[in-house]
């Protein structure tokens, strides 16, 4: 039992310092971005008509263009990435910061090759909901 005491005491020690130190450190809090992986949802290119977006997703990426140049590549830039099936269907979510907005795709258990988006605003708490079309 006495030369567990010394060690124990050591231990404490070892820590208090290492706390110490990280305490006098500066913290970043803040998640870095999430790979985006799509596993099982579609490939391919969907158009929203009403803003002519086309929304691209390969199997790392999603990236939004209008009239045929890119807008936006999310790769890097997502948090809280989900591929979640349900009864509705298969759903990919993310939000990103840099955009201030959350996003969610939803392919349904159709043969229709189309998906229903969904994005809401962290500004303005407006939502925008959109079904977009398979594009070849």
């Amino acid at each position: 039992m006495k030369r567990f005491l010394p060690v124990c005491v050591l231990t404490v020690l070892c820590l208090a310092a290492v706390a110490a130190q990280d305490a006098s450190a500066q913290v970043n809090l803040t998640k870095p971005a999430e790979e985006i992986n799509l596993g099982k949802f579609p490939l391919g290119k969907w158009l929203d008509d009403r803003w002519n977006g086309l929304w691209v997703f390969t199997s790392d990426d999603i990236s939004l263009y209008k009239n045929g140049e890119l807008v936006y590549d999310f790769k890097g830039k997502v948090k809280d990435f989900s591929v979640k099936a349900g009864t509705g269907g298969l759903t990919v979510s993310f939000s990103c910061d840099e955009t201030k907005r959350s996003y969610q795709f939803t392919k349904d258990i159709s043969l229709n090759k189309d998906i229903t988006m969904t994005i809401n605003r962290y500004d303005t708490h407006e939502r925008y909901k959109k079904n977009l079309t398979y594009q070849k």
